[in-house]
């Protein structure tokens, strides 16, 4: 019933139907999401494509820099030796701001922009090849003529009205590009299926790199305020030029669904304003309102659940459940759905409320591992959370009428509780880092993080309370809940015994927490 009824709503909200392999309608949201779920593993493929080409040669994490970052703290120790890492870095003392920001622009957006252009080996028709140069040659222009060159302009020197015209010529091109490599060559329509996909993940990979490098021009200027910021704020919350920034985000640790990522994101929004590996873009992201938010995450929220879903062998009726939850989801937050009176929509969220309570109750009564158990409750919770977030009117849904109220709280508070636990053991591994790379004596490895490596959170904001003053009672009625506070409880008390026992022998501790990051969902004794 659950199968049929998703293939149903699938038909009624695509003009295409089910999606193919080289006919998805890329750029648009709904068609991304069906995608995640018709072929999660070519959206995944596509994207590891994609950052490759966009931040493949892009500069790692000093170790020192990375536990600056991860735990957002700094020692005088700390600040002398970052001050000297920066000096060995600086630019002759006559270099000018304006030439950092040409020198920037040129490493992370004009030579990918190259690079792009002089590919020849896109498996495109002849007249597309032509079409496609021409209109990467017209958004390549209209990013110069807004970017700052021999002294350029700043956002002052650049009429609103110019600047206005050249971004929506900037995005209307990016979205006939996206249609266009869309036309593939029949000579590689013909070849066998392998290969065929391996051409269709490589066209898409550049649509989604594209979005990439308008990302990152767009926050260059935003943090040296080189384009009207009036006008990069109307344009990016226009229409879904918005997209630019999902699927940037989906090649972030953000798009993983590790555990230890899926649950120190607690709140979308809260992770991306908050943590400090987001500083480069986090200017940009100021520029966004409320409706885009929602729908950034939203989006963020689909394909989570899709992800999750795909290939799943075990427990096929309850992973049938949570793909037509994920569906119904999807189909209440949409615009078309917020088109309907108030009232309608506060019932629209309040039924489904009460059906996502309902599937974290029933995690319990699944035969997957701990871990598969806490990421299904985290991303249903979360869907749960968005809804209340972003719900227009924010009126009281009396959820705890419900008949499994009481049971969902528990488990609800567990998870925070959980997830509190694992930013503990997530800040503590930045302070060793931070420690062990001032360490004279012991020689980290390589440093192995990348921006878009590392895992997002704000490791500042916490849940009220301790696991152990909370009145959680391990032999509670729901084993999940049960599970989740053992499995808190072991975490923290594990780094409290190892920070204790491995006093002064910063390493060991360190491959303890290490292990903790890495099995967040198992002891390991």
């Amino acid at each position: 019933m659950y199968a049929s009824c998703f293939k149903m709503w699938l038909l009624l909200i695509s003009p295409l139907g089910l999606i193919g392999r080289s006919n998805c309608a890329f750029p648009a949201t709904e068609e991304t999401l069906e995608l995640a779920f018709k072929d999660y593993d070519f959206l995944l493929k596509s994207r590891k494509l994609s950052t490759e080409l966009s931040y493949g040669d892009e500069e790692y994490f000093s170790w020192l820099e990375t536990g600056q970052k991860i735990s957002g703290k700094h020692s005088q120790d700390e600040e002398n030796i970052d001050k000297s890492l920066k000096e060995k870095k600086l630019k002759p003392k006559n270099v000018q701001p304006q030439e950092i920001i040409n020198e920037e622009l040129e490493k992370r957006v004009w030579r990918k922009f190259s690079n792009l252009f002089m590919d020849l080996r896109l498996p495109l028709k002849q007249n597309a090849y032509r079409d496609f140069h021409f209109l990467l040659r017209e958004i390549w222009n209209g990013l110069r003529s807004l970017s700052p060159q021999h002294g350029g302009q700043t956002e002052g020197q650049y009429s609103k009205e110019a600047t206005d015209l050249e971004l929506s010529n900037i995005f209307r091109n990016w979205k006939k590009i996206s249609a266009l490599l869309q036309q593939k060559d029949k000579r590689f329509q013909d070849e066998n299926l392998d290969a065929e996909r391996k051409h269709d993940i490589k066209l898409y990979g550049v649509c989604l790199h594209l979005s990439d490098l308008l990302v990152t021009h767009f926050s260059i200027s935003a943090r040296y305020g080189l384009i009207n910021t009036d006008s990069l704020r109307l344009s990016i919350n226009q229409k879904d030029h918005w997209l630019i920034i999902s699927h940037y985000l989906g090649g972030t640790s953000l798009g993983s669904l590790f555990i230890t990522q899926v649950c120190l994101n607690v709140m979308f929004q809260d992770t991306l304003e908050g943590s400090l590996f987001t500083a480069e873009i986090q200017d940009f992201l100021k520029l966004l309102d409320k409706e885009t938010w929602m729908k950034l995450s939203r989006t963020h929220l689909g394909v989570q659940i899709y992800g999750k879903v795909w290939n799943e062998k075990l427990e096929p009726v309850f992973v049938e459940q949570v793909k037509y939850l994920g569906a119904q989801f999807i189909h209440i937050t949409s615009p078309e759905s917020q088109l309907l009176a108030d009232g309608s929509i506060e019932t629209n969220l309040k039924n489904m409320a009460g059906r996502l309570m309902n599937q974290i109750c029933k995690i319990q009564l699944t035969t997957f591992d701990l871990s598969s158990q806490i990421i299904f409750a985290k991303i249903l919770l979360s869907m749960l959370h968005h809804m209340q977030r972003y719900s227009p009117l924010k009126t009281d849904w009396n959820l705890e009428n419900s008949p499994v109220y009481l049971e969902f709280k528990s488990i609800e508070d567990a998870m925070m509780l959980y997830s509190d636990a694992l930013k503990s053991a997530w800040s503590r591994f930045g302070e060793l880092l931070k420690l062990l790379a001032l360490d004279k004596i012991y020689k980290l490895p390589n440093p192995c993080y990348k921006m878009h490596d590392i895992i997002l959170t704000d490791i500042n904001k916490r849940h009220a309370g301790s696991v152990f003053d909370f009145h959680l009672e391990e032999n509670s009625k729901n084993t999940l809940t049960s599970s989740i506070i053992k499995q808190t409880k072991y975490i923290v008390n594990k780094l409290g015994e190892v920070k204790k026992q491995e006093s002064g022998k910063l390493s060991k501790e360190y491959q303890h927490v290490v292990k903790i990051l890495n099995y967040p969902a198992e002891r390991n004794e």
